[in-house]
């Protein structure tokens, strides 16, 4: 299977959205698609043996202008060209025809002579000329596509220029009678504005761009001669690449300098910029916010972290929610309605006993099919979900299915995978006991140096450049006899540790680090723990380093959050009983020990019938079964792809902290979108019955329908500075809204 994107700039209303989903479905060789009205593209997964650019024919056969997405750049700037030239002459001319009209008006209640009325009616017609003829192309090309197969908002719109238009011009030539001049080009002008000020807010929220231009075209690769710059697509594993400052990291690898400053924000959603050290991870798409830096080539970059994500954001491409489905089909007979409505209108007021004259009964008409407004009804939804899932991925949580958002306000229990989860994946570093003298610092070092030649998990706790002061020391030590030593020979054996050639004063020694049987301890004598690391010099014990899992840092706090919202909390592990208890403790929340994969499943069924929707956050594939099964299901930082690729959502960072976060956005997503829809539905229940009633006019229509949309964009908008900090907000965990 493959997965293709096409955009449709000219897809401006759910009639469109129809259309083509109506074509869509009737080619079997497409197994899944989703048209988003929103960022006007058409996502798909297809079998192999079809070539998609046969749909570009077809949908151009329905009067759309689809491109492939690689194709959209080059187009949207000759779009967004070609409607600021079209918005300048609308400005000029409207603004002359609104002058002349208002003259008009002065003269009919102060007196004008016949000649000069007549003169500014002509002019008024040859100013409305370039508006119809050039101007307002866009809304006939449209009406006429849709034409053929149905129709779309266009229609109503290019209806209600070409008769306003047309009555006019004959009014001007029989020298009697209303004319619409004035409302024919605030109309056009208005509605060209907003049609560009709406690409302009759907181009800030949308996420896809952004993601996809997360890796630089070109890298700087070392040579003998120094960094020589090539193509991105040509770095291989292993190779030595050169970042400077400013610039975005390539591929993931490893940093080769001392130390290094970056902004993985873009990732992670973590303001602050993070140091690095030598032998540290650096991933693609995270910014240099220091000095130039080497790094070793880990992964090509299609197969970086940054590729991983879009894959997974892709996902949301072929999902809408259930919400969002039903105002779609309410949007869609939304248009025909509304030319129904408006011919209604136009016979009650022009035949109905007491009947008003023809051009009082077309300005009641006109007005009506002004005024109306699908495109807040059909955007009320996906611009809000789009923004949320923008602002989600800045704080660190990637959304792989919008359904995902209104699911998030029902959940009243989360239970917590404990390994991987509420405690860090690495390993931290506790205790260091020393032999024959060494002193603590020294067997460190020692340890450290050897561990940069590993890339087992238990390696990362010895990073550190020196020994961190918070590891407890026995006993205190102060001997130093490998003040100056190299390693050679260094072997990594699988599953059992490493071992080296130590040379040191003239002298030579096997160094061994590892298990205990591995580095030729006694059984009898040194218990071999997992979690303890040895060191051995010709056989003799020099060191046992403790490891211990430790609590994620903001772990408790992310409880508290979570409990002040009026959720409950569990752990479920298949750790042993103390290690269990230890963490709930901690924690204080009740965790449950030795669970099979099949047992956590049981477990979260029986909690759901009892108490409603579930949400499971875990990292190993042994959580699988519970993923499938929860209503919300959160994978860590840490876990393999295919549990992320399972998941409902992935958090970008190692802070827990984000799960509230994202039940508080939850909150603001619902209230957004029920303050548009509120928005669509008030706006068109009100004005259209008063401009049946014809206390409308047609220039103050185009004025409502103009900012309608644009009103639901901008409130859409203003998730993207939502702020999730915690609040006494009530037991939602929601936050007010920050205002753009």
């Amino acid at each position: 299977m493959s997965a293709t994107t096409l955009a449709i700039s000219d897809m401006h209303c759910s009639a469109c959205v129809g259309k083509v989903e109506r074509l869509l479905r009737s080619h079997s060789w497409i197994e899944a698609f989703m048209v988003n009205p929103f960022s006007r593209r058409v996502y798909l997964t297809h079998d192999d043996r079809h070539d998609p650019l046969l749909l570009l024919k077809e949908l151009e056969d329905l009067g759309f202008q689809p491109t492939l997405i690689e194709q959209r750049t080059e187009a949207d700037e000759s779009y967004r060209s070609r409607e600021l030239k079209r918005i300048g002459v609308a400005g000029v001319c409207a603004m002359q025809v609104m002058m002349a009209s208002v003259a008009v008006y002065f003269g009919d209640a102060w007196g004008m002579d016949d000649g000069i009325r007549q003169l500014l009616a002509w002019a008024s017609l040859l100013l409305c000329v370039p508006l119809v003829g050039y101007c307002a192309q866009p809304f006939f090309a449209g009406a006429l596509r849709a034409l053929r197969r149905g129709v779309s908002m266009d229609v109503p719109i290019a209806l209600a220029i070409v008769v306003a238009f047309a009555v006019s011009v004959q009014h001007t030539v029989a020298g009697a009678g209303a004319l619409y001049f004035d409302s024919v080009g605030m109309f056009v002008f208005l509605l060209l504005l907003a049609r560009f000020y709406d690409a302009r807010l759907r181009r800030v929220l949308s996420a896809e761009d952004r993601l996809q231009q997360l890796l630089p075209q070109t890298v700087y690769r070392m040579t003998a001669a120094g960094p020589e710059e090539a193509d991105a697509a040509a770095v291989q594993i292993g190779d030595t690449l050169w970042v400077p400052e400013g610039a975005i990291v390539p591929a993931d690898g490893e940093l080769k300098a001392d130390g290094a400053l970056l902004d993985e924000s873009v990732l992670s959603g973590e303001a602050d910029w993070v140091r690095k050290s030598r032998g540290a991870p650096v991933y693609a798409g995270t910014h240099n916010r220091g000095a130039g830096f080497e790094m070793q080539a880990l992964a090509v970059p299609r197969d970086s972290r940054a590729a991983e994500i879009q894959t997974l954001s892709a996902r949301i491409s072929l999902t809408k929610a259930p919400l969002a489905r039903l105002a779609d089909r309410l949007a869609r007979i939304f248009v025909p309605t509304i030319l129904g409505l408006a011919a209604v209108t136009y016979l009650l007021h022009r035949f109905a006993v007491g009947g008003l004259p023809t051009e009082d009964a077309l300005s009641a008409a006109l007005a009506v099919l002004i005024v109306s407004c699908p495109c807040a009804l059909a955007l009320a939804i996906p611009a809000a979900t789009a923004a949320a899932l923008i602002r989600a991925r800045r704080l660190g949580i990637l959304l792989a299915d919008s359904g995902l958002l209104e699911t998030l306000p029902t959940i009243r229990q989360v239970l917590l995978d404990k390994t991987g989860t509420v405690l860090a994946p690495d390993l931290a570093l506790t205790r260091v006991v020393t032999w024959a003298g060494w002193s603590a610092d020294s067997v460190y070092a020692l340890a450290s140096a050897l561990q940069r030649h590993s890339s087992h998990p238990i390696a990362a706790a010895f990073r550190a450049p020196a020994l961190p002061r918070s590891v407890a020391v026995s006993p205190q030590q102060s001997w130093d006899p490998v003040a100056d030593w190299t390693l050679g020979q260094i072997e990594a054996v699988a599953g059992a540790g490493l071992s080296a050639v130590l040379k040191f004063d003239g002298w030579v020694a096997d160094v061994r680090l590892g298990s205990a049987q591995h580095c030729g301890i006694d059984p009898g004598q040194q218990a071999d723990s997992a979690q303890t690391v040895f060191l051995c010099l010709d056989g003799d014990l020099l060191a046992a380093f403790e490891l211990r899992s430790e609590l994620r840092p903001d772990a408790a706090l992310a409880v508290d959050r979570l409990r002040s919202g009026g959720r409950s909390l569990m752990i479920l592990s298949g750790d042993s009983r103390a290690a269990c208890q230890r963490v709930g403790s901690e924690l204080g929340i009740k965790a449950l020990d030795s669970l099979s994969p099949e047992q956590k499943r049981e477990l979260l069924l029986d909690l759901r019938q009892a108490e409603g929707p579930v949400m499971f956050v875990g990292d190993g594939i042994n959580d699988a079964l519970a993923f499938a099964e929860a209503d919300v299901s959160v994978a860590t930082l840490e876990t393999s792809d295919y549990v992320q690729a399972n998941a409902d959502a992935v958090l970008l960072s190692s802070r827990l902290e984000t799960l509230p976060d994202l039940f508080a956005l939850g909150a603001a997503v619902q209230r957004v979108i029920r303050q548009n829809l509120g928005w669509a539905f008030g706006y068109n229940v009100i004005l259209i019955p008063l401009a049946m009633l014809g206390y409308v006019s047609p220039w103050l229509a185009a004025v409502g329908m103009a900012s309608s949309s644009l009103l639901v964009m901008a409130n859409a908008s203003r998730l993207l500075r939502f702020d999730p900090a915690p609040t006494a907000a009530g037991a939602t965990g929601a936050t007010d809204l920050e205002v753009c």
